[in-house]
């Protein structure tokens, strides 16, 4: 069975990069310098998230 999870995704004007927090899962945040990059990454950490 796969979870959904609501993510929040901002770019950061100044480093031209994005970031991404997991709003139901408290501390579950992540970078990236694409928007696909910070999805996969998101995917890992809410995994990781869920695991502890």
């Amino acid at each position: 069975m796969q979870n959904t999870f609501r993510i929040v995704i901002f770019k950061d004007k100044e480093t031209d990069s994005y970031w991404a927090t997991c709003p139901v899962l408290q501390g579950c945040n992540t970078c990236g310098d694409t928007i696909e990059e910070v999805r996969a990454n998101m995917k890992e950490a809410i995994m990781l998230c869920l695991e502890n």
